[in-house]
Parts: C-alpha cells; structure tokens; sequence
C-alpha cells in the first residue's frame, strides 16, 4: 500500500522506516529515524546502475537477483525484529523496483507494509514545501552573550511552541559554535528535520525562534523560511556587557585552548591583526574576559548591523540572567502586543 509523504511521516512517529537506498544515499539525507536498510552496498547500486544504462534494464535486474539472494533471509529476520506489531515503512530514491521488491518480500514474511509514495524525492519536496508555509515567528534577539538559546528553552519549559534551530543544526550559531557539537550535520538532514519538527507542532499558535543569520555552521536556513523570520516581529533583550562577557567566560572558557586558538584563527580577517593578536596573547595568559570583550567588539558590531531595516515588537533591558524571568517576561508582553509593527520598550 503506497501513501503520501504527510501520511508517511505522521506513520513515522510509531512505526520504524526502513530506508533501502544505499548506505551513501542514507548519509546525504534521510527521513529522521529512518533505519538505513539497504538493499545494495554503494558499489553494487554503482554496478547495477552503470549495467542497467549500458547493457539493459533485464540484466540489471537480473545481477540484481543475484546480489540479492543471499541477502534475503537477514533482511527478513532484521525487519520482523525491527517492525512494531508487524508493521513496518520502507522507502527508496523513488518509489520504484527497490521498494517495491522489499516490500513484496516482507508482506510474503507475514509484515504489514506500507510504501513511500514517490519515495525519498517526494518526501524531500514535502519537506520544501512544509518550510514555505506562512510560519508565524516572534523572534528572539539580543547580542552574543544574552543568553538567547537558554532563555527560548525557557519561553518552551513555560508552555509556548519554539524551534532550536542550533539544535538542529548541532551547531551554536558562531566561529566557537562548533565547539560544542557531536556530529555533522548535512544541509539535507537539516532540512529534514526541521520540517518534521514543524509538522508535529501544535497548530495555531505563534512559534518562537531564535534571531539567526541565514548560516549556522555548515548549514543554511533555507531562504525562504529565513525571509519569513526577518519580516517577523522582534523580540529584543539588551543585557549588560559585563553580563554577557562573564557568561560566555563560563560558556566557553572551559574548552581546550586548542580549539578555542582555532576559533580565534578563524576569525583573523575580521578582528584585524592587531585584535586577533591581543586575542591569542589573553588566551595563552588565562585572561578569558578581555578576550571576550574584544571579540564582543567584533560580533556587537555585526549585529547591530543585521538589525536594519528590522522591525523591534519590544526592546526589554536586562540586568541579570534569570531566564525563567526573562521568559516570563517576554511571554506576558508579546500577548498584550497589539501592534506589532510598532516599536516599543516593555514596562
């Protein structure tokens, strides 16, 4: 039974996906808690698909018989083992003959199966078109060192809808950002799984993101979803740079010289010779706050020069880092908003 890309990722959520693309197909991109299942090794899908161009689709097919067959009785087995009440999803590039073989093999196992209509291709235009709908953001802004991830995890703890677009990222957003991550992220997966995170959102309620430039690491908002936040009203804390500086000392100030030194590296061009020197010379002493104040130079600057044009919903001064607060706060304002066109400073 073939369904719909929507209907396959409700499914999802319960039911595992089995992905039967090649395992370098899966790395580019995949359907977010897709198990990669593949019928074919990358050299054998490069094998079959040079044959079936050159010589024919019936050989193609037939050396794909016979890459197959040993296969059959471990893939069986793996998917009665992975399937929830004996159902299972699959999916490849397309829709086509590999989905549809393992398909027929694991509903003569006795499996319940349903296939990706338009497999993988069809699923990555749902996800282009789930980013283009007509999100209603509040964003979050405020300069390095506000905070601005942990007060939205705040806003999220107190009952309102957020996107962590960082999170999915696996990045924070800056040269040090990367300092902090685990994996590597792909522009595809990215994408994909800040499409599913949208669909299972709440409907009818504004989303709360954090202000971001249009990259984050390794990956780009896509640009449209990225021109909807910019034309969103803004939400913008002004905390003191004292603040800030000792908040990212304890930020970052615990990570291995090396990688901070890397970090600083990355930035030379921007923080000019002399900047980028003083830089290093405090990490090599230990002096982690003038560090920061110099680099807040840098990134206060582009900043203030990204907010042009932007309208501000509410400028609120802060004075301290209790995030709980500062959510609580927002939240009671952005509800009383009437006009958010208007710039305001909240009470």
């Amino acid at each position: 039974m073939e369904i719909s890309p929507a209907d396959f990722v409700s499914l999802s959520e319960n039911l595992p996906v089995l992905d039967v693309r090649s395992p370098g197909e899966y790395d580019k991109g995949n359907v977010p808690g897709a198990v990669s299942f593949p019928l074919f090794t990358n050299t054998e899908r490069a094998e079959i698909g040079t044959m079936y161009k050159r010589v024919g689709r019936q050989p193609a097919f037939e050396r794909g018989l016979e890459l197959v067959g040993p296969k059959i009785k471990e893939m069986v087995v793996r998917a009665q083992q992975l399937a929830v009440e004996g159902k299972v999803l699959v999916h490849c590039w397309r829709g086509g003959m590999r989905s549809q073989s393992v398909a027929q093999l694991l509903t003569m196992s006795g499996l319940e199966v349903k296939l990706l209509k338009g497999g993988y291709k069809a699923f990555r235009n749902w996800v282009l078109e789930k980013l283009a709908e007509p999100w209603e953001f509040r964003v979050l802004g405020g300069m390095t060192g506000s905070g601005k991830t942990k007060i939205l995890h705040a806003i999220r703890d107190q009952g309102a809808v957020i996107v962590d677009l960082e999170a999915l990222a696996d990045h924070r957003g800056s040269a040090f950002g990367h300092l902090s991550t685990t994996s590597i992220v792909t522009q595809q997966q990215f994408e994909n799984q800040l499409a599913i995170f949208l669909h299972r959102l709440p409907p009818n309620q504004p989303v709360w993101v954090e202000d971001e430039s249009p990259r984050i690491g390794k990956v780009v908002v896509p640009h449209f979803f990225h021109q909807r936040m910019l034309a969103a009203p803004l939400y913008l804390i002004e905390v003191d740079r004292k603040i800030r500086i000792q908040f990212l000392k304890e930020e970052y100030g615990t990570y291995p010289k090396s990688e901070i030194r890397d970090s600083i590296d990355r930035l030379s061009r921007q923080l000019g010779g002399l900047r980028h020197r003083q830089c290093l010379e405090f990490l090599e002493n230990d002096d982690i706050e003038p560090m920061v104040d110099l680099l807040l130079d840098y990134y206060d600057k582009f900043y203030r020069h990204s907010l042009k044009g932007r309208h501000t919903a509410a400028t609120l001064p802060v004075h301290h880092l209790d995030f709980d607060l500062i959510a609580r706060e927002l939240l009671n304002y952005s509800s009383k908003t009437v006009n958010l066109g208007t710039k305001n400073s909240a009470p």
